[in-house]
């Protein structure tokens, strides 16, 4: 279906595009939009059907629930950060740039420098967040120099709808995570 839309935009609208094995990358006017399809078919083709012994429920293959799941989450509370602080895109690609230009583009993935400059603007270190790009730039950065990442998780919560309850279950399930290291 992607190579079919390909074929249609390059030939009827003269648009350049990339198809990619999951996804369409659309070149147009400078920008790259990533077109990616899925179907509630397609995610019930592509699970595996084994169920927990304990619970009797379905277990679905990681790669699924990253997909179809996980990854639209991310995009909203993405999304909301961005609605929320104007400065915080323009933080997230001069992050992205500068760890690009000092050699370190591949150590993390941009989900993560995104929900890394996301905790800047929700949760800052300084009392406000921050109003600039520059600024959140250097608060991001500042957050990877000084977090205890070994000690305890980054909790990005930017609607605020987990309670103390919540946080310290996140907290324990990292350390039970650390301990089985």
């Amino acid at each position: 279906f992607l190579l079919r839309l390909h074929d249609v935009l390059r030939s009827k609208l003269g648009i350049r595009s990339v198809a990619r094995d999951n996804c369409l990358d659309v070149l147009q006017d400078g920008f790259i939009f990533r077109v990616s399809l899925v179907s509630d078919l397609e995610v019930e083709k592509r699970t595996l059907l084994v169920t927990d012994a304990k619970t009797a429920q379905p277990v679905y293959p990681r790669e699924v629930l990253e997909r179809n799941v996980i990854y639209p989450l991310h995009v909203s509370a993405v999304k909301a950060v961005s609605a929320r602080y104007p400065a915080y895109a323009s933080s997230v690609r001069l992050l992205v740039s500068w760890l690009d230009g000092h050699c370190f583009s591949g150590c993390l993935s941009h989900e993560a420098l995104e929900l890394i400059v996301a905790s800047v603007f929700t949760d800052p270190d300084v009392g406000h967040s921050p109003t600039s790009p520059t600024s959140g730039l250097r608060a991001a950065l500042r957050r990877l120099a000084e977090f205890d990442w070994e000690g305890s998780p980054l909790i990005v919560d930017p609607a605020k709808e987990l309670n103390a309850a919540e946080h310290v279950l996140v907290q324990e399930k990292f350390q039970e995570a650390r301990t089985k290291r």
